[in-house]
């Protein structure tokens, strides 16, 4: 059976939405309602989460499942994590100023 990437569009706080990409577009997530295969468009900004399952398994994970949910499944972190930015930014600037004390 093949297997397709997991992809997901975020903004700066979660997960917005996530979906299957294969080589038709990006299967969007099942629903109860939806008579039809769900399909969004590949334009807008999509992030590779580098897990890859087969179409018969992402019907079952999303069908009439949220968003955070089936990031929880997949082990897709649902919320962006302001803290890991600020203490990069912190690290990149305790090391500039190491060298700096270094080089003086």
């Amino acid at each position: 059976m093949e297997e397709y990437e997991v992809v997901y569009t975020k903004s700066d706080k979660v997960v917005l939405d996530i979906g299957l990409k294969d080589e038709d577009g990006i299967i969007g997530r099942w629903s109860d309602y939806c008579k039809h295969t769900p399909r969004y468009s590949t334009k807008g900004h999509w992030h590779h989460s580098g897990i890859f399952i087969s179409k018969r398994r992402w019907e079952k994970i999303s069908l009439n499942t949220p968003t955070d949910e089936i990031c929880y499944i997949l082990g897709i972190p649902y919320y962006v994590k302001k803290k890991e930015k600020k203490n990069y930014m912190k690290q990149l600037l305790d090391t500039y100023r190491r060298l700096r004390r270094k080089d003086g």
